[in-house]
């Protein structure tokens, strides 16, 4: 199937335990909504507080839009790996760069 599809469900909505619960009353839609966490996994055992429940629409995008979004983050993700390892390689390379230096230093193991 290639074409968009709408699912319609309900899901548990929490607050964090930094989130002030008057916000929720005191503040505009938008703004809460940011502050809210949506997932039917029990948040209670990391101080989250259960605040209610959501009825959730998603209009899922075709499967080839799908596949181009996993494929571009799958393609960010080997340019992240990439920096990261050549931070680390940088960094034994300065390491062995020392050691390299501190054994031709004049006066090293005499």
């Amino acid at each position: 199937m290639n074409s968009a599809r709408v699912v319609t469900g309900y899901i548990t909505v929490w607050i964090p335990p930094y989130a002030a619960r008057d916000d929720l009353h005191r503040l505009g839609a938008a703004d809460v909504i940011q502050r809210l966490v949506f997932t039917d996994v029990d948040m209670s055992d990391c101080s989250y507080t259960k605040v209610g429940s959501a009825s959730v629409t998603v209009e899922l995008m075709p499967n080839a839009h799908i596949t181009a979004a996993k494929v571009a983050a799958l393609r960010s993700e080997i340019q992240k790996t990439r920096a990261d390892a050549a931070v680390k390689c940088a960094r034994i390379e300065d390491q062995i760069n020392k050691m390299l230096a501190i054994e031709c230093a004049p006066g090293f193991g005499s």
